[in-house]
């Protein structure tokens, strides 16, 4: 097996592992708002192996964009976590999203020694990486949540849970939100599906706002 047919085959299990672990971590959000650590150290357990192999056939140069992608999306969370944006198992999912697709900055480096200038098109393309798309998607999709249930306050989002409201009111929704009580890891574990949808499908990029805009 060459080095490409090696690498496919590492993202085609990624794919299944972080899909699993996404939708169980979804489901979990979504009934009860809270996620089990143990699935968190258990997927970080299997996607130690699979990091150490790509590392193995796409070389130190996939280390250096795993490293600072990872470090990129911790400094990124804690920031999201201490103003109350994300939650703790959101913090992870981006965590463990950043470390098995990371952003390729080396090539960015590389390139901007090649040409001398890195320019605003350089720029975009890594804020069109893997972990961004799956961002801006979770975003988008987040939003859409959002607004289903606002304009159809009589739907409840789950039968346990912070959103489990027994008035049903628009103004208990937006309590709600404004408390940041709004389960955000199904909106991630949407936003990395359609991700692979899009790249699968054969995409310049992975992210929705880049079909939506181009």
């Amino acid at each position: 097996m060459n080095t490409f047919d090696l690498l496919a085959a590492v993202t085609f299990v990624k794919i299944i592992l972080f899909s699993a672990v996404l939708f169980i971590a979804a489901v979990q959000d979504f009934r009860t708002q809270t996620v089990s650590d143990n699935l968190w150290l258990t997927a970080s357990f299997l996607l130690m192996p699979i990091i150490i192999l790509e590392i193995s056939a796409a070389g130190i140069s996939h280390f250096a964009d795993v490293v600072f992608s990872f470090i990129f999306f911790f400094f990124f969370s804690a920031i999201c976590f201490s103003l109350r944006i994300f939650g703790g198992a959101d913090c992870k999912a981006f965590l463990l999203i950043a470390a098995g697709f990371p952003i390729p900055i080396v090539s960015a480096v590389q390139n901007f020694q090649s040409t001398g200038y890195f320019s605003l098109f350089d720029l975009f393309d890594l804020f069109l990486s893997f972990p961004f798309a799956v961002l801006f998607n979770s975003l988008l999709l987040s939003l859409i949540f959002i607004l289903v249930f606002f304009f159809k306050p009589d739907k409840q989002f789950c039968s346990a849970g912070g959103f489990n409201t027994k008035n049903n009111s628009r103004q208990s929704l937006f309590q709600k939100m404004f408390e940041l009580r709004f389960p955000f890891l199904p909106s991630i574990a949407g936003g990395f599906f359609l991700s692979v949808f899009l790249r699968v499908c054969g995409g310049e990029s992975p992210c929705s706002i880049y079909f939506i805009f181009f």
